[in-house]
């Protein structure tokens, strides 16, 4: 199977709504609900960590894991 990733800019942070709203264009990018379903199975678990990122100049440093 080809690896997929799905990349979406935001205008930031707003609210836990808009965050799920983002995690779910992304999943529907990769295939949408018949995609993920392939993947994994009923009653499984799955963990979603999403890289949040501020704007930033080039060449500084960012922390995704703080």
């Amino acid at each position: 199977m080809r690896e997929k990733v799905a990349l979406l800019r935001s205008d930031g942070y707003q609210s836990p709504e808009h965050m799920e709203k983002m995690i779910r264009q992304g999943l529907d990018y990769l295939g949408g609900d018949s995609f993920i379903r392939k993947l994994i199975p009923p009653g499984s678990k799955v963990l979603l960590k999403p890289n949040l990122l501020s704007a930033a100049e080039p060449g500084s440093i960012v922390v995704t894991d703080a």
